[in-house]
């Protein structure tokens, strides 16, 4: 009788072994997913020759030697400075500084930059000084999407109007809504796919927006209304979003003759 039971107990304890080994492969697989776009995009990171980008609006951008670094030195109305290529499942990361204590306005990004005509339509993330008027303090994420045949319009670049179609603004900004400094130096990521946008200043999160439709095309830098803005060491990577990634589901698992062990897909054990 002693052997029997020992036996059971034996038998439920592989039972109890295997399916915790069951448990730390499904942690290992979950981390390794989430890990796996970031460690790869690391290492494949290339730098980005500016020497084939190209300005739009009004605007003075000048790559310094090297193709590396970019400097946009007049203060006016809107203008960019575009790659040449379209992308999407992208990473883009580098620096970005404001080198003068003259004003106080807008600098950022474009992307899935697309122009036919005077028709326009990107993703625009801008961050402002201080308030100014209408223009407030902080990060603004935003799809822009018209025409722009009298010119790109202040009430939508400065004044962010919501009740204008050609703008939507795709996330409200973060609490910690700060200006940029003078002459202080940011680091920026951007990821951005087909259905998301997450970016980075100094390795904080400020947006991450996971649902959406965006399409490919140009990234750019953005100004309004400032000089002195520096764009350094940038670099890029394709990232692939299509690879398999573990997909949890519910399921039961047989512990002792008298009791079962039930693993749910979102909330665990």
């Amino acid at each position: 009788m002693h052997n029997k039971n020992f036996k059971q107990i034996n038998k439920n304890l592989f039972k109890n072994i295997r399916l915790m080994r069951w448990l730390v492969l499904l942690i290992i697989s979950f981390t390794f997913g989430v890990g796996t776009l970031s460690t790869n995009a690391e290492q494949a990171l290339n730098f980005i020759d500016l020497n084939n980008w190209s300005p739009l609006g009004n605007g003075t951008w000048t790559v310094q030697t090297g193709g590396r670094t970019v400097t946009q030195s007049q203060n006016g109305s809107p203008t960019f400075f575009l790659s040449p290529n379209e992308y999407s499942n992208v990473i883009v990361k580098g620096t970005i500084e404001v080198n003068t204590t003259n004003d106080d306005d807008f600098i950022g990004f474009v992307m899935g930059y697309e122009n036919v005509g005077d028709e326009y339509e990107f993703v625009l993330f801008d961050w402002k000084q201080a308030l100014q008027n209408a223009g407030k303090e902080g990060f603004n994420l935003a799809q822009i999407d018209g025409n722009f045949s009298s010119g790109f319009a202040n009430n939508v670049f400065w004044d962010h109007d919501k009740t204008d179609s050609r703008y939507t603004e795709l996330a409200s900004p973060p609490s910690n809504n700060d200006g940029w400094l003078d002459n202080t130096e940011y680091q920026f990521e951007i990821l951005y796919t087909a259905n998301q946008i997450r970016i980075k200043i100094n390795g904080e999160t400020i947006y991450n927006v996971t649902s959406g439709n965006f399409n490919a095309g140009q990234i750019g830098f953005y100004n309004y209304s400032q000089d002195g803005v520096i764009y350094g060491n940038v670099q890029a990577v394709d990232v692939d979003t299509s690879s398999d990634k573990p997909s949890p589901s519910p399921d039961a698992y047989g512990v002792s003759s008298n009791s079962t062990l039930t693993v749910n897909a979102s909330d665990g054990l």
